[in-house]
């Protein structure tokens, strides 16, 4: 998002500080995510984070993963879009949906 003017600038810093815009990203990932459930745990190299099928976005239904981020909650939805096989490298490429609910540095990344 890129804006064209100070004013506009400002009126999305509003919108971001109100959660007006909700950002949204895809990644491709190495390898097919496990369909999560209530059970799943994701071991992180700094802790642990719960993923659970709680959430529907746009009549989809989306994985939530909440991984702690310097103490702090990181909420993050997530949904497999596709899964294609990749013999050049050996495995499967796996296309996300992402949303991220908190606004934690580098959340994404992590």
């Amino acid at each position: 998002l890129v804006a064209k003017s100070e004013r506009a600038m400002k009126k999305f810093s509003q919108m971001f500080a109100t959660r007006q815009i909700q950002k949204s990203y895809y990644a491709i990932t190495f390898g097919k995510p496990r369909t999560s459930s209530e059970d799943d745990i994701i071991e992180c190299t700094t802790a642990t984070a719960t993923t659970t099928n709680a959430a529907v976005v746009d009549g989809k239904p989306f994985s939530v993963i909440d991984y702690p981020i310097d103490g702090k909650s990181a909420v993050t939805l997530w949904r497999t879009v596709t899964t294609i096989s990749s013999p050049a490298l050996g495995g499967e490429l796996s296309l996300l949906h992402l949303l991220p609910k908190t606004g934690r540095n580098h959340q994404i990344r992590r």
